[in-house]
């Protein structure tokens, strides 16, 4: 595996711990949103980064709230690196 792959396996389960922290530390069921009952099959919400934002600002699990934050923003950043990547490879090759 190449260290792109890696990155986006390591971003993903960073992902994922960051979301199991915070639906654990949900004990007042107000991240339910983020909460399904099988964290590993069900996706992230499109909204994901808004309303974690919202939840920092209300102060509603703000900790774990930025810890998922961060993670997604890690995981798009890794997206972004290997569709950059694929196309810088895809012009060099076609420009050889």
């Amino acid at each position: 595996m190449d260290q792109a792959g890696i990155t986006i396996i390591l971003t993903e389960t960073d992902r994922l711990i960051a979301r199991q922290s915070l639906c654990a530390a949900d004990i007042g069921n107000e991240a339910s949103w983020v909460c399904p009952d099988n964290l590993r099959d069900e996706s992230f919400p499109n909204d994901l980064i808004l309303n974690l934002a919202d939840m920092i600002s209300n102060g509603v699990l703000p900790v774990a709230a930025n810890n998922l934050l961060i993670a997604q923003k890690n995981y798009e950043a890794a997206i972004q690196s290997i569709e950059i990547l694929e196309k810088n490879l895809e012009y060099a090759l076609e420009n050889r």
